[in-house]
């Protein structure tokens, strides 16, 4: 008898975890729980289960830009060409239903081109590179160059790193990215460091191009996030990216 008993009382706990599974998959419960009214090991469904602290909402944000007949940025190595009609986007969360919210209004009227988006360590902060306002597309030195902006999630300012239009002109800024302590990374045709000796040769300043000789080659600087104390710190003609 004790053996039939023993068989039975097991039958009924799997009948009854059975039976809380199939609930789970209906109702869409989190999971089974032995904290009700039941004594001591049965089964109950689950109630007061907090939030999972893994799934939880976080912005995205994401570029838009038309598809055109031009192919000026076909080429991933061709970091000059530039087309309008570009959009930076931000969803409040990772769902169709969620707000979107169009940050390219914030860069001033017209249209832009905009490029290599990056997100700060702590989630808040936005750095992207801008050509713009265009009214057509453009190649190489044509209308205004590539800028670095960024913008805050958090307090919503969106600002161009290098506050100073003649320098912020003086060369095409490209693919930034922060660092850990604090500064930005980013590829330009500036070569401060180039022309710096060069002027102390007492030689005529200019850019050093690619291999194949046809545009200024883009090397890696680096700036503090108030677009102050550009140093370069690459020297190669391979196009340094990223």
């Amino acid at each position: 008898m004790s053996n039939e008993s023993g068989k039975g009382t097991g039958m009924t706990r799997m009948r009854g975890a059975l039976t809380c599974g199939a609930l789970l998959v209906s109702l869409g419960l989190a999971g089974c729980g032995g904290s009700g009214s039941e004594g001591p090991g049965e089964i109950s469904i689950a109630s007061g289960q907090t939030p999972d602290p893994v799934v939880v909402d976080v912005p995205v944000v994401y570029l838009t830009r038309p598809v055109t007949a031009m192919g000026l940025a076909d080429d991933a190595f061709d970091l000059l060409p530039a087309e309008p009609g570009a959009r930076l986007l931000v969803r409040e969360r990772a769902s169709p239903a969620a707000l979107e919210t169009d940050l390219t209004q914030t860069l001033g009227e017209g249209a832009f081109d905009i490029r290599d988006l990056n997100v700060s360590f702590d989630g808040e902060r936005l750095l992207f590179s801008v050509r713009g306002p265009l009214e057509a597309p453009v190649e190489d030195d044509e209308g205004p160059s590539w800028n670095i902006w960024t913008h805050d999630l958090v307090t919503g300012e969106t600002r161009r790193i290098i506050e100073s239009d003649t320098i912020a002109e003086a060369g095409q800024d490209r693919m930034a990215t922060w660092l850990p302590d604090g500064r930005i990374l980013f590829t330009s045709t500036r070569q401060r460091r180039n022309r710096a000796v060069l002027l102390d040769e007492g030689k005529p300043q200019f850019a050093a191009l690619d291999e194949d000789q046809d545009e200024p080659a883009f090397v890696l600087h680096v700036m503090r996030d108030d677009g102050t104390d550009i140093q370069q710190v690459s020297f190669s003609q391979n196009l340094d990216r990223d």
